[in-house]
């Protein structure tokens, strides 16, 4: 039963995120393995599709439920929390925004926990500019064959299905590729730096055959597509990111009461702020989501300040706790490593600039 208060749900969360998820992350972490009951647990939970329609199986409620998840899980465990921001804001908010037919076809699924689906659009040589791209689609009558490679794909070896991004006649677009297919190669990606018990993979497409209604949107509108999604996915990661800061923040507050050092209380300080100005700007973006207005502009602001507090609050935590302890640790290599998702810091400095003048400082 979904709690009908958000603070009530917040606690929930939280609850579970200090018991199921504390006690596993360590393990998780060092063996670099996906955590497939949480995942599962997640979904049986309802927390999964909390903010999506109910028409799909989801709960119905604000876009802050999901990100309220997203903060309380992320605070114990960075890759438990991504579950929800892959699955929901990567996947699931797109289909059921830009093509109802597959989104009714697979997002029940997803909330169930019987299906997963994955976010397909960096490249080896494409990263944070998809215009970039170099796979290739081509219409043969009423099919599309997909050729073509992604890289560091999030779920990409347990996904049943891939959102992928190509040029048909070279115009981008999307569409949804299953991966139970002789056609499509999975190579598993292991001794990353950060995110180890987030499962990621290479994906290659050597003639993938889909049907043309698996083209998400109208052609030439993949581009919109992506664009669009990466301002979720932006989203998601300051969720994630201010989720680590308040983690971090409660074991900072530790030491500085039991410390009560002049430096303590000041390291302390530079973290309550970072926490509050990250709230605020994902706030903001959200507020603007759930308007249904353009939000940017405030993702970027909002991931690029998140991840940044984030990050100086892991500098502060190695500094102030053993090193070797596998939470800080843990969080020192996850929350740097955001900075790179969804764009980089210097990618959202770019977007932020544009939106207050009007001025492209990249193509």
């Amino acid at each position: 039963m979904i709690p009908k208060d958000l603070n009530t749900f917040r606690s929930e969360v939280r609850e579970y995120a200090q018991s199921r998820v504390r006690e596993r992350a360590a393990h998780q972490d060092a063996t670099e393995s996906f955590d497939a009951e949480v995942a599962l647990e997640l979904a049986q939970k309802g927390w999964l599709g909390i903010s999506a329609p109910t028409k799909l199986g989801g709960g119905g409620k604000p876009a802050t439920w999901v990100y309220a998840a997203v903060e309380e899980l992320a605070a114990e465990e960075i890759a438990a929390a991504s579950v929800l921001t892959g699955q929901f804001t990567l996947v699931s908010d797109l289909l059921a925004r830009e093509s109802p037919s597959l989104a009714k076809r697979w997002v029940p699924q997803i909330f169930q926990g019987a299906a997963n689906g994955c976010y397909a659009l960096t490249e080896p040589d494409a990263g944070s500019n998809p215009a970039q791209l170099s796979t290739q689609v081509e219409q043969r009558g009423d099919s599309l064959v997909v050729t073509g490679q992604k890289m560091w794909i999030t779920n990409g070896n347990i996904a049943d299905f891939a959102i992928v991004y190509g040029k048909e006649t070279e115009q981008i677009g999307a569409y949804l590729v299953p991966l139970d297919d002789s056609t499509v190669t999975r190579q598993p990606i292991h001794g990353k730096m950060g995110f180890r018990a987030s499962d990621t993979a290479e994906l290659s497409f050597l003639g993938t055959v889909i049907p043309i209604e698996n083209r998400i949107g109208e052609l030439g509108q993949g581009l919109h597509v992506a664009l669009r999604t990466l301002d979720n996915g932006r989203v998601g990661i300051a969720a994630l990111a201010t989720g680590a800061l308040s983690g971090i923040k409660a074991r900072l507050a530790k030491a500085a009461k039991e410390s009560g050092s002049q430096r303590a209380m000041a390291t302390l300080a530079d973290t309550e702020t970072g926490l509050a100005v990250s709230r605020a700007l994902l706030g903001s973006a959200l507020a603007r989501k759930e308007a249904g207005e353009r939000f940017t502009k405030e993702a970027a602001m909002a991931k690029w300040r998140a991840t940044a507090s984030a990050v100086a609050a892991a500098n502060a935590l190695m500094e102030t706790e053993s090193p070797t302890s596998p939470y800080t640790e843990r969080m020192f290599r996850d929350v740097r490593v955001m900075e790179l998702f969804e764009g980089t810091s210097e990618i959202q400095k770019l977007i932020i600039g544009f939106a207050a003048t009007g001025v492209k400082a990249f193509t």
